[in-house]
């Protein structure tokens, strides 16, 4: 039996055999929060344990006696300093990892008494093979082996106890934080067996909303092992479970674990004698399926693009049109008379004129449209150039675009003298052009590029880009 102990610094511990749960017990630790100690039974150990090919796993677990003494290690560390009770948790391979959760599927065993914690064991062990487990494999198109760690952790005879979501799975809110507690343990919270008290905060924990039930009902120890269903004293049924400094702790958590785990982060939490202790963490799982409310919304057309790249368009193909587009209308800006700076710190709407959505090219309509308000007297033409995009209404493109006065007429007045030099310059200018194009190709076409190694090709490559996608006036000027 493999024994890793939550005392060993989490840089040392090797986190693929600790379970998706018990993996995320040394992220908690890691991240600064309290977390009652454990110990984890590798998930190696149940593998090592069954014989190679047999065929009731079950039955050769429901049959088997340990060593004395196997556990006398953990005894020693978790039923310390008069701990009477421990939590045997379950912490399989895919357990509470960012796709499936594995909610209710594997067996946990509440304020275990030393004498039953072997027991208590074989009964998680013996769940991964559970007919329930294998159908929510078979589901979720999980073909991972059936390794499963066990997490035995010190019992906390929580006085409130309640999960929290990272941000606000009701309307996708990512500056808020949606909180539901009762009293006593949270196994009823979890099970839907007691109504709970739910709270919406912002990350410094003050409330925005609150909604807060009856709480008849709370589950405690049942003293002797086990646990049982207690009244709640009448006083505290219609008070809030949690109160300002416990719903900051949970804040305050949320944000460390965050942080530290770059994911939105769902936690299950319990407070004893008015201290957070996290018991478990996992991403919350439908973040994709929840858009951000308070996000700029990014309109995206194809109507025209699709004529250039119909179907179908691969990431390689993407990456370097996306550039060319880039390299083109930052010279069309200069060319319609915006000053070289401007462009340049607007960089990133001419590096995003471009989409690839689900394999297929789209126009980023944000960033053209923020490109027109560079135009010169976008202030006086606005009406013009909307109608010109083909839009039907106005929409942020995050640009705050000043209204000159006098100045924008003259900047129109300019940018118009400009087109009128280049339309006297266009026959000469395109002619010019095609004489470099040609020379440009000539050079290139003579190249054996078959013998170049990867590093001279590269190298080609973007002498040509440099040579001469950067230098497209003449076909800009001819093509307006």
């Amino acid at each position: 039996m493999r024994f890793i102990f939550s005392n060993i610094i989490p840089d040392k511990v090797d986190l693929n055999q600790c379970g998706g749960k018990g993996a995320n017990l040394f992220n908690i630790i890691d991240a600064g929060l309290s977390v009652p100690e454990f110990v984890i039974i590798s998930s190696v150990s149940l593998l090592e344990l069954i014989p190679a090919g047999i065929e009731n796993p079950k039955q050769f677990i429901d049959d088997f006696h340990f060593q004395p003494n196997t556990f006398d290690e953990i005894i020693k560390y978790i039923y310390n300093d008069g701990n009477a009770f421990a939590a045997v948790r379950s912490s399989g391979v895919d357990e509470d990892g960012g796709t499936h959760s594995f909610a209710g599927q594997y067996e946990t065993e509440l304020f275990v008494t030393k004498e039953h914690l072997e027991s208590a064991i074989k009964k998680v062990w013996l769940s991964a093979f559970e007919s329930r487990v294998i159908e929510y494999r078979k589901a979720n198109d999980i073909h991972s082996e059936t390794g499963i760690a066990v997490i035995v952790q010190k019992m906390v005879d929580a006085e409130v106890s309640g999960v929290a979501f990272g941000l606000n799975p009701v309307n996708g809110r990512r500056d808020q934080y949606l909180v539901s507690s009762v009293y006593g343990l949270g196994e009823g919270l979890v099970s839907g067996e007691l109504d709970a008290d739910t709270f919406t905060i912002n990350r410094d924990g003050n409330i925005i909303e609150e909604i807060i039930v009856n709480k008849a009902e709370q589950i405690r120890s049942a003293g002797h092992g086990g646990t049982s269903l207690i009244v709640v004293e009448a006083h505290l049924q219609n008070i809030a479970s949690l109160n300002t400094s416990m719903l900051k702790s949970v804040a305050t958590a949320i944000l460390k674990l965050h942080s530290k785990l770059h994911y939105y982060p769902d936690i299950e939490f319990s407070f004893y004698q008015n201290k957070l202790f996290v018991l478990q963490v996992r991403p919350v799982t439908s973040v994709s399926n929840l858009p951000d409310p308070n996000t700029k919304k990014t309109t995206w057309d194809n109507s025209n693009i699709i004529e250039s790249y119909p179907g179908l368009t691969s990431p390689l193909t993407f990456s370097f049109i996306t550039k060319m587009y880039e390299a083109v209308y930052r010279q069309f800006s200069v060319v319609m008379g915006i000053d070289l700076k401007k462009v340049n710190a607007n960089s990133a709407i001419y590096a995003n004129m471009l989409g690839l959505i689900k394999g297929r090219i789209y126009y980023n309509l944000n960033s053209w449209f923020a490109s027109l308000q560079l135009l010169p007297g976008y202030s006086v033409n606005a009406g013009f150039m909307e109608k010109m995009m083909g839009v039907k209404e106005s929409f942020d493109s995050g640009l705050i675009i000043e209204n000159k006065g006098w100045r924008d007429y003259y900047d129109i007045l300019k940018a118009i003298w400009r087109i009128l030099i280049n339309l006297n310059r266009a026959d000469k200018m395109r002619a010019q052009f095609q004489e470099y194009f040609n020379g440009v190709m000539l050079k290139y076409n003579a190249m054996d590029l078959s013998v170049f190694s990867i590093d001279q090709l590269i190298k080609v490559y973007l002498e040509f880009e440099d040579t001469l996608v950067k230098k497209w006036k003449a076909p800009l000027v001819n093509d307006f």
